[in-house]
């Protein structure tokens, strides 16, 4: 007996996993950092208050209200390209997918 499925992946998806990975990686960081007391005080200006992301949907910065119009969509459909750009302090990385 054989069972066949097809999952269809969305954008919704692409997007949720995107974001739940950030926000899992910065407070992974924020947590290495209250090792080092100066680093993680609570003053404008700490790492702590300079850490932050942007989701981008081919290259255009994307909110949860976005992504909405996009959330059902198979990607292999529209053949959007996310990733998302990450800073901690004055550094930011743009991780593509």
């Amino acid at each position: 007996m054989k069972i066949k499925c097809k999952i269809k992946v969305t954008e919704g998806i692409v997007y949720d996993g995107i974001k739940e990975g950030v926000k899992s990686y910065l407070k992974t960081i924020r947590k290495a950092l209250e090792q080092n007391g100066d680093a993680y005080k609570d003053d404008t200006g700490s790492l702590r208050h300079s850490m932050g992301y942007v989701i981008l949907r081919n290259g255009t910065p994307v909110s949860d209200k976005d992504i909405k119009a996009y959330r059902n969509k198979p990607i292999e459909e529209t053949g959007a390209k996310y990733s998302a750009a990450v800073s901690i302090g004055d550094t930011t990385k743009t991780v593509k997918l």
